[in-house]
């Protein structure tokens, strides 16, 4: 699960952008499809925000994208760990804590970029603040979802 990483003393704009992108492809959403059988599961309030998030996440990457591209810059496809084929047979319970840490890295990424808000025009600007209030109210909908969890996930463990 990609964590927030540290920004290095000078990146350019086009570095920043790639952190983000990397941080959007490697999210723990891209396996919230609703094929999966703990989408199923959860409980019914929760499912259609959960769905919404995944497509966020989407639009999220492709729009840091094209500002990537537009810079100049490639991109490349973010590998998927072998070890997350596992997270098909976990539960929501257990996944609602991992959804919550990797909203609080990107916040957390998204706030640092943003300190460089000066390095990016007026549309990227407006974006990276869009996807950063996106984040933070898809972290409170899961700080929501979090006390209703069940505390006992000792079954998806054996699974691993």
């Amino acid at each position: 699960m990609p964590s927030a990483p540290s920004i290095a003393a000078s990146p350019t704009p086009t570095d920043l952008l790639r952190r983000l992108f990397a941080i959007e492809q490697g999210s723990l959403f891209r396996f919230m499809e609703a094929r999966w059988s703990y989408l199923d599961k959860a409980h019914a309030r929760y499912r259609q925000p959960l769905m919404e998030m995944v497509q966020s996440s989407r639009s999220n990457s492709a729009a840091l994208a094209e500002c990537i591209v537009a810079a100049g810059g490639a991109i490349g496809r973010t590998p998927v760990d072998m070890s997350e084929q596992y997270l098909a047979f976990l539960s929501f319970d257990f996944l609602i804590p991992k959804l919550i840490e990797a909203q609080q890295a990107a916040v957390v990424a998204y706030e640092q970029v943003l300190k460089s808000a000066k390095l990016f025009d007026a549309k990227t600007r407006s974006l990276l603040e869009g996807n950063l209030a996106g984040h933070r109210a898809q972290l409170a909908m899961l700080a929501v979802a979090a006390p209703n969890a069940s505390d006992n996930n000792a079954e998806n463990l054996d699974r691993l």
